[in-house]
This record gives C-alpha cells, structure tokens and sequence, in this order.
C-alpha cells in the first residue's frame, strides 16, 4: 500500500510539472475553450493519493494538537465552572429602571 501511494505521489509530481510547462486552457475541437486535460488528471490523482494515505491510517500531527487543545479546555472547565455567572446578567426591567423607558422608532419620526 505504501509503494503503490508513492508511485501514485510520483505520477502526480510528474502531472503538476508537465501542466506547469503548458498552457491551462486549449483548444477544444470545436474551437471552444476547454481545461488542459492534465488538470483533471491531477485532481483524480490527489483524490486518489488521498484515498491510499488514509488507508494506511498514518498518525496525523494535527490529531495530537486538537487532543492537546480539547485537554487544555477541560482543565479550564475544571477550574473554572460555568454554572458562575462571568458578568451580572440584567432583565429588560432592570435596564429600564435604570435607562428609562426608550422606543427607538419616535427618535426618528420627526426626521
């Protein structure tokens, strides 16, 4: 599996330096335009160098970031519960004992 995702990495190599050499868009029959072939078949290649490195279930570097960030979260969790208010919290009665009684609308009736 691993000598068939690096002949596969090496066919694709080869593609992404050939479609650098030619132009990406040609001719078609008809004289329309139409994508450089070698597009297409790079694109079937990476999915398919995809598909051959996930096969071999190699150990992804970013995982054990993500792991490490998701225990550092938990710990904060522990430290500090959120059941603790973080800001006193305010009902629309306490903001209008405290604001006065405001309707946006009559401020710009007049205008």
């Amino acid at each position: 599996m691993l000598e068939k995702a690096c002949r596969t990495a090496d066919d694709l190599a080869r593609i992404d330096a050939a479609v650098r050499k030619e132009p990406l868009l040609s001719r078609g029959s008809m004289g329309q335009h139409r994508a450089n072939p070698l597009l297409a078949e790079a694109r079937g290649m990476r999915a398919l160098l995809a598909s051959l490195l996930k096969q071999l279930a190699l150990a992804d570097p970013e995982v054990g970031a993500k792991q490490r960030v998701d225990g550092a979260r938990k710990a904060a969790r522990a430290r500090w519960p959120t059941s603790a208010p973080r800001w006193p919290t305010a009902t629309a009665a306490d903001l209008e004992a405290l604001y006065g009684a405001h309707n946006d609308l009559e401020d710009y009736r007049d205008l």
